[in-house]
């Protein structure tokens, strides 16, 4: 039996409200706060979802043994969305059930079972790796999963999403396509982010064993492969016995700014990184996370098996302002669902005073960026929640 481990990265920072005052004279202070990061993962040998914290994304700390199935749980990954946690996850070694398992919490300590939610694949054999997509142009959550069947071995990309608030109801199974050059052959692994309006899949290639990428202008169609074979000189780990070496690719950017995509290394270091200022360029050689266990838990960093990292709902303000010569350049996350809207008005006094904001520049990393020419009347601008 094959070992399918994957590497799953969500950034969601929640945030819903902030006034800020612009004029002629400057601006406002930007607020911040430091990020927490919450990673999932699964050992091997127990099925069990592990949950860690981490500052930087690059130590994690506090683990502790939170969920497991009925059916060894692998592969799990998780988002916040709708005011929850959920956490997606391969059910077992991945066949015969024809479908995935879905678990939500609250905080992200205490799960509950959603169900096993079936896939519409005729012939369907392995259901395996699934990871979370937020497409940044309209809000929608989306599930990757990485399928074969009966009649066609090769595991392929395929697309699903919850069409319910509490995600019991889920969209047909519809698989992941490209032109000519992208050919679909043993692409296990999947995982999608959008970067400065192109989608971007990370995949590995089980027939070279190398970590891949593919490119596209939609997020379902048209991919074609830009980055293949061992075109940043990682190798492809060690690959003896059970250790199926770099699996499971799955790039973020960090709220400083840094891209870091995670591997998989299987049995040889656990969970490695690599880093790049722009998340396409530069990527340095592969360093294991650091995994500590005060708790006394059963894991340990050579141990993991697929990660899958969320930052946790914030309350702190979203939107930031900075004065750049004559103009003023407004800031701030996407979050779900749906984002948040740019609104503003000149005066506080009125009932209905503020507008929305049109003509915004496409979506950029993890934010928004808005650039207005200061005048001499005082503006104010705010961020709420899109409905």
């Amino acid at each position: 039996m094959k070992h399918l481990h994957v590497i799953s990265l969500i950034l969601s920072l929640f945030s819903f409200s902030l006034l800020q005052r612009v004029s002629g004279q400057g601006s406002a202070a930007p607020m911040t706060q430091s990020p927490v990061y919450t990673a999932a993962t699964f050992k091997e040998d127990d099925g069990i979802l592990y949950v860690s914290t981490s500052s930087d994304g690059l130590t994690f700390n506090e683990v502790s043994e939170l969920y497991q199935d009925s059916a060894p749980l692998r592969d799990p990954t998780i988002i916040y969305y709708y005011g929850k946690y959920w956490c997606a996850y391969t059910l077992g070694d991945g066949a015969t059930s024809g479908a995935f398992g879905l678990a939500s919490s609250s905080d992200g300590i205490s799960w509950i079972k959603v169900g096993n939610i079936s896939v519409s694949i005729p012939l369907v054999l392995h259901i395996w790796a699934p990871s979370w997509f937020i497409n940044p142009s309209d809000g929608s959550l989306h599930l990757i999963l990485n399928c074969n069947t009966s009649s066609n071995l090769s595991f392929a990309p395929y697309e699903m999403h919850p069409t319910n608030s509490g995600m019991t109801s889920w969209s047909a199974s519809t698989l992941i396509t490209g032109n000519i050059a992208f050919t679909v052959t043993d692409m296990i692994d999947c995982f999608m982010e959008f970067i400065n309006g192109t989608y971007y899949l990370w995949y590995k290639n089980d027939s070279s064993q190398y970590i891949e990428l593919a490119s596209s202008s939609s997020p379902f169609s048209g991919y074609t492969k830009i980055k293949t074979g061992d075109w940043n000189g990682w190798g492809h780990g060690n690959i003896t016995g059970s250790n199926h070496g770099y699996e499971a690719p799955c790039a973020l950017q960090l709220t400083n700014g840094t891209w870091i995509l995670y591997v998989d290394s299987s049995v040889s270091q656990g969970i490695v990184y690599s880093t790049s200022p722009d998340g396409l360029h530069g990527w340095s050689p592969f360093k294991p996370a650091t995994f500590n266990n005060p708790n006394g838990c059963t894991m340990s960093g050579p141990d993991i098996r697929q990660m899958a990292i969320v930052t946790p709902p914030v309350q702190s303000p979203a939107l930031q302002i900075e004065l750049s010569g004559t103009n003023v350049v407004l800031s701030w996350p996407w979050v779900p669902p749906g984002g948040l809207v740019l609104e503003t008005a000149t005066d506080l006094t009125a009932t209905n005073g503020w507008t929305t904001v049109s003509n915004l520049p496409p979506f950029r990393g993890i934010q928004y960026t808005a650039t207005n020419q200061v005048c001499g009347a005082s503006r104010f601008y705010r961020v709420v929640a899109a409905h």
